[in-house]
Formats: C-alpha cells, structure tokens, sequence
C-alpha cells in the first residue's frame, strides 16, 4: 500500500481555503495538482497573477479548484474520446489488411534487416582491403596455380624466402 501524504515528503505543498475561520493545518493540495488547478485558473482569468502569488494570499479555495478541474477533466475527457475514436479507426483499418499482406509486410521487414546486415558486413570488408586483397590473391592462386607454385607465391606475399 502506499503512504499517506505527510508534512515529511518530499513534495510541495499548496494552501488551499476551505473555510476563512478554519485554521490552515492540513488544508493543503500538492503542488503539482495546484499546477493543473493553475492550468484551468490561468484560461479562463489570465496569467496576471502566478502560481506564486496565489500561494501567498492564501491559496485556492475548494469551489475554485473543483470548478477548474472540472474543466480540466472535461478537457481531458474530449481528448480521450478523440484519441479513443483513432484507435478504434486503425483498429478497424489493420483488420481490414488481409493476412497475406501482413505477412508480406513482415516478411518484407525481415528481407530489409538482411540487407542492412550484409550491408554492415560489405562494409567491414571494405574497411579493411589489405586482407581482401590477400585472400583474393591467394584464391586466384589456388585456381591458377599448381600447389607448389601456390605455396610459392603465398610465401613470397608473405616475406618468406622460397626454400
């Protein structure tokens, strides 16, 4: 379970107004709730007065901050059913592929992370010529070449001494 908020977290705390005669002991919100309180406050009065500066005089009172959560929530609760209305839509169009197309598009993913993997591999044979060549010459000489001209020749590359 989780704790309770207490005095001791680590958490900013915001005044709220619950009643003028009431002491202000646990009348209080986190700040970041105050925040999005703030973002209603701030729409429909105006950024004439900070976060800041409603902390000082006081804090928000209780109405306040239902009135502006409310819009909040409603605010919230449009954009949900917005982005609710878009999954449904590419749910409905993805079941509208037929399986072999998305087959197709797997099967076309796995091709092009092949490519790029021998693609990576060209690369680091590229990378380092010296040892292409040498393994080049000694094929060509393997094909052309009789064995002992072969072993010849690779000691000859190799800065030996023919014996």
């Amino acid at each position: 379970m989780s704790e309770p908020l207490t005095e001791s977290s680590d958490i900013r705390w915001f005044p709220v107004i619950v009643d003028r005669m009431a002491r202000p002991r646990n009348n209080k919100i986190p700040w970041k709730l105050a925040e999005v309180v703030y973002a209603g406050y701030s729409q429909r009065y105006g950024t004439d007065q900070s976060l800041e500066r409603i902390a000082e005089r006081g804090g928000f009172g209780i109405l306040e901050i239902a009135d502006h959560l409310e819009d909040t929530i409603a605010d919230l609760e449009t954009k949900n059913t917005r982005l609710q209305a878009r999954v449904e839509e590419l749910e409905r169009w993805l079941s509208s592929i037929p399986s072999s197309s998305r087959q197709a598009i797997t099967e076309r993913d796995d091709h092009k992370a092949l490519a790029e993997r021998r693609g990576e591999a060209l690369r680091r044979i590229a990378a380092a010529p010296s040892l292409a060549w040498q393994v080049g010459t000694i094929a060509r000489a393997a094909i052309d070449l009789t064995p002992e001209e072969a072993r010849l020749e690779k000691q000859k590359q190799l800065g030996h001494k023919g014996v």
